[in-house]
């Protein structure tokens, strides 16, 4: 685990997502179809910090709303 002054070195805030070409990360899953989840409701305790997140997200350009129907 980095401890903070480390991270200090990779992070700009706390949301930075980052990338790097340094590396390249492929997942082998032979011949396996994907499967099918349907999305998990956020427990009560934990609504309010994703709206948070949410919104934080959004304002840095890491996600946009959907315009899907």
């Amino acid at each position: 685990m980095f401890s903070v002054s480390i991270c200090k070195n990779f992070f700009k805030c706390d949301s930075d997502l980052g990338w790097t070409t340094l590396v390249k990360h492929t997942i082998d899953t032979d011949d396996t179809r994907p499967i099918k989840q349907y999305p998990r409701k956020v427990p009560m305790g934990f609504a309010e910090e994703e709206k948070k997140l949410i919104e934080e997200m959004e304002e840095n350009g890491d996600i946009r709303k959907s315009s899907y129907p």
